[in-house]
């Protein structure tokens, strides 16, 4: 994914306006907010050995999903828009959860 959105980047340039408060990321917290937890009560529920590691799975997956269902509602294709509103807040959640993980998925 890392590889196709440096292509993208490459061949259309990376052009943001102004950064500010879009509706796209909201849309993308709601789209992510359900897999993530489900994800979250799965892992407890298993007690995995490896924290960090499941922490890192379930935000690749829950953005994912979550990115699937932002492109249904958001018709912007411009290279800056979707690393800035569409990947980036799946990215934070994902370095939070990571900080988390220990705590979240102990024993």
């Amino acid at each position: 994914a890392v590889i196709l959105v440096g292509y993208e980047i490459s061949q259309h340039g990376f052009e943001l306006k102004n950064f500010g408060f879009h509706h796209c990321i909201m849309d993308a917290m709601a789209m992510g907010a359900v897999p993530v937890f489900l994800m979250i009560w799965m892992m407890r529920q298993g007690a995995t050995t490896h924290p960090v590691l499941s922490a890192l799975t379930n935000m690749i997956a829950a953005g994912g999903i979550g990115y699937i269902g932002l492109r249904i509602t958001c018709g912007s294709d411009a290279m800056g828009h979707m690393c800035a509103y569409h990947i980036t807040p799946f990215v934070l959640a994902g370095l939070i959860l990571g900080l988390i993980a220990r705590k979240l998925y102990h024993w």
